[in-house]
C-alpha cells in the first residue's frame, strides 16, 4: 500500500533526509527558514493533511512507512512540541532507521505540561477565535509577526477539529521515558528557555532517558526555530555534522 503521508519538499531515494515535524495545530511553515547541507534532502511533514489516525504513535508509523517506501538514506527527524513527541515515537519504534534527532520544546510525557486541558478545550472551543488566538500566543514568547499569525490562523482553518483533538489527547496518554532508552543515534535538544508550556524540566526528562543527548538552551519561546533561528540552526548544524560522520554521508 502506497504511503499517503504528505511531505512538502523535494525528496530523493538514497539521500540523507531531514524530515521536520511541527507541533499540534501548527503550520509546517515554521520550518521554512531551515538550512541543510547540499548533501541532504529536506521535507516538512504535514500530517493533518494526510490520512489518519492522528495519534502520535500512528503518525510516527506513517513517517517510517514513508521512509521505507521512498527508500530514503540516513533519516534525521526534527520535531518540536507534538512534533518532537512524534519524532521520539518514531525513533522508539525503529531505532535502526532514525539516525539523528533534533528535539525542541517537547518531552517524553506530559507530566508538568502547562496546558493539560487542551484536548477538551479543542472540542469545546474549536470555533472560538479567542481560543485560537490564545493558543497561537502561547507558542511564542514575544508578539507574533502579523504575516505569520495570519498564516497560522489560516492553517488551523484547514484542519479537522477531531484530528487536532486526537493528537493532543494521545500526547497526554503517552509516556516514552522507558522506550527512549533504546535510542542510540545522535540527539540534540534545542530548547527555548522562555517557554512556559514545555520547560527545561521536560528537556531533562529526555536526557534522563537518553544520557548522550546534548542540551542546547536557547533564548526564546516554544516555537524556537522562528524566535531564535540562529541559535536553533546552530543546534541543527551540530547534529547534522555528527550524523554525517557516523553515517559516512
Amino acid at each position: 500500500m502506497a504511503s499517503e503521508l504528505r511531505v512538502i519538499g523535494e525528496i530523493a531515494p538514497g539521500r540523507p533526509t531531514v524530515l521536520c515535524i511541527a507541533g499540534s495545530m501548527i503550520d509546517p511553515c515554521v520550518y521554512d527558514q531551515m538550512e541543510v547541507p547540499e548533501s541532504f534532502c529536506a521535507g516538512k511533514v504535514d500530517f493533518y493533511h494526510s490520512p489518519g489516525p492522528y495519534d502520535a504513535m500512528s503518525i510516527a508509523s506513517s513517517i517510517l512507512e514513508y521512509y521505507d517506501e521512498h527508500q530514503l538514506g540516513p533519516l534525521v527527524l526534527v520535531g518540536y512540541s507534538a512534533g518532537g513527541v512524534i519524532a521520539m515515537a518514531a525513533a522508539c519504534q525503529a531505532p535502526e532507521k532514525v539516525k539523528g534527532l533534533l528535539l525542541s520544546n517537547t518531552g517524553p510525557c506530559t507530566i508538568g505540561h502547562g496546558d493539560v486541558n487542551l484536548p477538551q478545550r479543542i472540542l469545546e472551543q474549536w470555533n472560538d477565535q479567542d481560543f485560537r488566538n490564545s493558543f497561537i500566543d502561547r507558542c511564542f514568547s514575544r508578539p507574533v509577526p502579523p504575516f505569520l499569525r495570519l498564516r497560522l490562523e489560516e492553517y488551523i482553518n484547514t484542519i479537522q477539529c477531531q484530528a487536532a483533538h486526537d493528537l493532543s489527547k494521545s500526547l497526554r496518554q503517552l509516556d516514552l521515558r522507558e522506550p527512549l532508552r533504546r535510542v542510540d543515534c545522535p540527539v540534540v535538544i534545542a530548547h527555548g528557555i522562555d517557554d512556559k508550556t514545555r520547560t527545561l524540566a521536560h528537556a531533562q526528562m529526555i536526557m534522563d532517558s537518553i544520557p548522550h543527548a546534548k542540551l542546547r538552551p536557547i533564548p526564546g519561546g516554544h516555537t524556537i526555530m522562528v524566535e531564535n533561528k540562529a541559535g536553533w540552526q546552530a543546534a541543527l548544524d551540530e547534529l547534522l555534522v555528527d550524523v554525517a560522520e557516523r553515517s559516512a554521508v
